[in-house]
């Protein structure tokens, strides 16, 4: 991603991460269903640039951090449009982070 992404961006998942090939099956399932879709960005790593992204196992938007929470490289991303809260929490991309779900 070359623009830099604030919590509330809509991004499109683009594949997994580098390190998200050595996932757990049930882990790398819900990173597999999230590939190709538009969700929102949760939060910003302020030192690594990784995304939170809230999803069900279907990797369908969920609503708050009850569901699972994906953490993916920047790199991983493409932002397809500006949030409502976007500004209030920049951070920086680039760097890689850990991918995990919980």
């Amino acid at each position: 991603m070359k623009a830099s992404c604030s919590r509330g961006d809509i991004v499109r998942v683009l594949g997994l991460p580098p390190s998200g090939h050595a996932l757990p099956p049930e882990v790398g399932a819900v990173f597999m269903a999230v590939v190709g879709k538009t969700l929102r960005v949760d939060e910003v790593h302020a030192n690594t640039g990784c995304l939170a992204l809230n999803v069900h196992a279907d990797g369908s938007q969920a609503d708050d951090w009850c569901q699972h929470t994906i953490w993916l490289e920047p790199e991983s991303a493409i932002l397809v449009s500006r949030g409502a809260e976007a500004g209030e929490s920049g951070a920086l991309t680039g760097g890689s982070g850990e991918a995990s779900a919980r």
